[in-house]
């Protein structure tokens, strides 16, 4: 919330909105976001509303969006019967779900599909567990995520990440992904590199890390492409990293 993080978090406010959110809003047609204060109340059809103007305004070729975070809906209007917050995260979750199996009726009457990326927190007991793992830290149960158990049962796929303090100096994080609806899944943490300034993780990200033979001109153009909307610029970086083969 805009307001709540002015107050409580002034440097991160500064950060936010006048370094983020204007790269963002430089990125014509490809990325439109929302806050909590561009909604009147947090219902259903106010959410709807809002997902459909950003597809308006970028043709009709909205493809995914992305809910930071699932815990928040619990300010949303509580209706009656609903006796704890995770009841009203569950409904939620499930107004997601069927939204982006029906979305919008195409040119041909077909019902276009859209993706949903929530983001859930881990419960403090998962947390915790994981967290005193020394052999192996950052190995999650579906059953960690908080608050609500739709979103375990609504998912297609679930991923965890995790860091912890020493893992941040390096820029590493372990993933997992825990479900998947339609193949393998993979329990074991995987340890990945994550580079903030570029949005790379794993191999690509830990390679521009450590491959010494690239250049800071060449990578500060390939940062400006990635503004600019323009490939090209990320060229001589696959080729001094070696990838164009």
């Amino acid at each position: 919330n805009k307001d709540w993080t002015m107050k409580k978090k002034p440097e991160l406010y500064e950060y936010l909105y006048s370094t983020i959110i204007p790269e963002f809003n430089n990125i014509k047609g490809k990325i439109i976001v929302y806050d909590g204060s561009d909604f009147d109340e947090y219902r259903e059809a106010d959410f709807r509303r809002k997902i459909e103007e950003a597809d308006d305004a970028i043709d009709g070729q909205l493809d995914g969006v992305f809910w930071d975070q699932a815990s928040l809906l619990k300010f949303s209007d509580v209706r009656k019967g609903e006796s704890y917050s995770g009841e009203v995260i569950n409904r939620f979750v499930s107004f997601i779900r069927k939204m982006g199996n029906a979305f919008r009726k195409n040119k041909e009457g077909e019902w276009r599909y859209l993706t949903n990326f929530v983001l859930s927190q881990i419960n403090r007991g998962g947390y915790e567990r994981v967290s005193n793992n020394k052999e192996c830290p950052g190995r999650y149960k579906l059953s960690d995520i908080a608050e609500s158990n739709e979103l375990e049962r609504a998912s297609s796929y679930v991923f965890t990440v995790y860091t912890n303090d020493e893992m941040r100096k390096n820029n590493e994080a372990t993933m997992q992904l825990l479900k998947s609806r339609n193949g393998r899944i993979m329990d074991e943490p995987m340890r990945i590199t994550v580079d903030g300034k570029t949005g790379l993780f794993g191999g690509m990200a830990f390679d521009l890390k450590s491959n010494q033979d690239i250049s800071k001109d060449v990578m500060d153009v390939a940062y400006s492409s990635l503004r600019d909307e323009d490939e090209s610029g990320w060229d001589d970086v696959f080729e001094q990293a070696g990838w164009n083969d």
